[in-house]
C-alpha cells in the first residue's frame, strides 16, 4: 500500500533530522559523515554474514518448508 503524503513528509523530516545529526556528530564535515556511514554499513554487513553462517541449516530448512 502506498504511503499517504503526510506519512511521506514525516519520514522525510525524520531522515533530514538524522542526516543533520550524523553531520553534527562528525564535526560538521559531510565527507567525514559519509565515510563513517560507509564504515558502519561494512561492519553491519560483516555481522549479517556472521549471523547467516551461525544459523542452523536444519532450522532454516524447516522454516522454508513451512512457507510452501
Amino acid at each position: 500500500m502506498p504511503q499517504k503524503p503526510a506519512e511521506t513528509l514525516k519520514l522525510t523530516r525524520s531522515i533530514e533530522l538524522d542526516v543533520e545529526a550524523v553531520i553534527a556528530l562528525c564535526e560538521g564535515d559531510p565527507r567525514k559523515a559519509v565515510r563513517s556511514l560507509i564504515a558502519l554499513v561494512a561492519v553491519l554487513n560483516q555481522e549479517l554474514e556472521r549471523s547467516r553462517r551461525n544459523v542452523s541449516r536444519g532450522y532454516v530448512r524447516k522454516r522454508l518448508a513451512s512457507k510452501r
